[in-house]
């Protein structure tokens, strides 16, 4: 749960703000589960339903799209970069991480008892090609800024320490709102 903390403290602190009309992540899966996986949200302030993010906070980025918001089952991806720097591709270390899961959520991801969620490092790489940002405004905290990222992902191989069961993803791509919490009240 530890290696966790910093990853849920990001998802709690996204705000509903001025954000592209669309947002969307879409992915294949092969292995274990197969086929394409959609995210898309078009009003970020309801109350429910799918929510996609990237948020980075101490040089730290996570990539997220689920399709039910909290610990509700249902699909998701987390792509977290422990170093991140701007616009470039990030091929995984032993820092960063990568979860998917069809019927599950992140929280579950933490479970010693967990059969599903796949999770690795190895042969995950993500292609930020885009990170645009302004100061937050008025729903913000002083100095957190935010604006939008596009980008592209794969993973070869995550698999899950339980069952022994695999999955790869490919073909990732994102759009996302981007928000920067690094200067959170300077």
């Amino acid at each position: 749960m530890k290696a966790l903390a910093p990853l849920l403290l990001l998802l709690g602190c996204s705000h509903a703000a001025e954000a592209p009309d669309r947002m969307t992540v879409t992915f294949w899966l092969e292995g274990t589960l197969t086929g394409v996986r959609t995210f898309v949200v078009h009003d970020e302030q309801a109350s429910s339903g799918p929510r996609i993010a990237c948020t980075q906070s101490r040089g730290r980025l996570v990539v997220s799209a689920v399709t039910n918001y909290g610990e509700v089952h249902g699909a998701g991806v987390y792509l977290r970069i422990a170093q991140f720097g701007g616009p470039a591709r990030y091929d995984f270390g032993d820092e960063d991480r990568a979860w998917v899961f069809d019927d599950g959520h992140i929280q579950l991801c933490t479970r010693p008892d967990d059969r599903a969620c796949f999770q690795g490092s190895k042969g995950c790489s993500v292609v930020v090609d885009s990170w645009t940002l302004a100061p937050g405004g008025p729903d913000y905290p002083r100095g957190v800024l935010v604006g939008e990222a596009t980008g592209s992902f794969t993973c070869s191989s995550l698999s899950n320490a339980n069952t022994g069961a695999t999955v790869g993803m490919r073909n990732g791509t994102f759009r996302c709102r981007a928000e920067d919490w690094t200067g959170a009240g300077l």
